[in-house]
């Protein structure tokens, strides 16, 4: 049988419905329950654990760094501001699966400046609440 596997080039982050340019690498997009531990004195000794709260956590996205450009300017504005913005993941499948949240920019950086290489940008987006998948 042949894959079902889907190449991840062509993937889209959208920041207030605007594409960041020049993504190379995005990572940890989905959700989690956050678990606490619910262990008694009754339990047989053994640990007992209940999911609480869904949390988006935090996406990881590197990029070409382009100083000028709207979007990577927004970005860094998003974070100095504190706000919480709309974003949105475009998958490259087929019917284009998009999930939908708002998030906060929490990091905004240029790890490196290689001699033999492009600048890089790096940045994290915490997501703010619900993800609509």
């Amino acid at each position: 049988m042949p894959t079902q596997a889907i190449a991840a080039t062509g993937l889209i982050i959208n920041m207030a419905g605007t594409p960041i340019p020049e993504i190379t690498n995005a990572s940890e997009i989905g959700a989690q329950f956050n678990v606490v531990d619910v262990s008694a004195h009754d339990g047989g000794n053994w640990s007992s654990k209940i999911p609480t709260l869904l949390d988006g956590g935090t996406i990881r996205v590197s990029a070409n760094f382009v100083p000028a450009n709207a979007q990577h300017v927004a970005l860094r504005t998003a974070m100095i501001n504190r706000t919480s913005t709309a974003f949105t993941v475009r998958f490259p499948n087929v019917g284009a699966t998009t999930w939908s949240f708002n998030a906060f920019v929490t990091r905004y950086r240029i790890p490196s400046a290689p001699v033999n290489g492009a600048l890089p940008l790096e940045f994290e987006l915490t997501v703010d609440g619900a993800i609509t998948f």
